[in-house]
């Protein structure tokens, strides 16, 4: 029988082995937000995710994700933000990447509003804090 791949979707949280990680990236299993399509994914083996972090302290890049919307880890539900100005590129096979949970199609134009910010303006940081 042959083995289902899954190919991360835009707008598909998932789980991933972040590790290894550089200085003050995330490293281990964390979830994060995938950001392009289905079929980059089935193209080239990589998908751009940005990570997921429980570190809710304000901060201008990041879109909160409320309790409920990813599964509860050790019993605890996951309220945390997407860091959008940490986006990567990752193969997702080797980073050994689940599909857990659909994102809201508020919460996925937010990210994406950000993302493009952070490339597209001269000062993003004025641009998100306005």
């Amino acid at each position: 029988m042959a083995r289902h791949i899954y190919f991360p979707e835009r707008g598909d949280f998932v789980h991933l082995n972040f590790s290894p990680s550089a200085r003050r990236e995330l490293a281990d299993r964390h979830y994060a937000l995938v950001l392009s399509t289905a079929s980059f994914s089935k193209k080239t083996d990589f998908a751009l995710v940005c990570p997921v972090s429980s570190n809710t302290a304000p901060w201008p890049f990041d879109v909160a994700v409320p309790a409920g919307i990813l599964p509860a880890k050790a019993g605890k539900n996951i309220n945390g933000v997407v860091l959008t100005d940490q986006v990567k590129s990752i193969d997702f096979r080797e980073r050994e990447c689940e599909f857990v949970a659909k994102a809201t199609e508020e919460i996925l134009d937010e990210v994406l509003g950000k993302v493009r910010a952070i490339i597209d303006s001269d000062d993003p940081v004025a641009e998100l804090d306005s």
